[in-house]
């Protein structure tokens, strides 16, 4: 992060992000695994998946006839 900032050709602008650095271990590690686990347990109580519209529809089918 620091030799970013060294090289940066905007230095100043950057420099007011700088607070926000020790707030992205908290994010990466709180709140994205929060969501994942959300995510999870869509999909293997509710089966998520095979309602979303970008799955085809004779994926779904197959998958839900072989037990997927």
């Amino acid at each position: 992060m620091t030799s970013t900032y060294i090289y940066s050709e905007r230095r100043k602008e950057e420099l007011k992000l700088w607070p926000y650095v020790p707030m992205m271990s908290i994010y990466t590690g709180t709140y994205l695994r929060l969501i994942r686990l959300v995510a999870y347990i869509h999909e293997f109580v509710w089966e998520k998946s095979y309602d979303d519209p970008w799955n085809p529809v004779k994926s779904s089918s197959q998958a839900k006839a072989n037990g997927f």
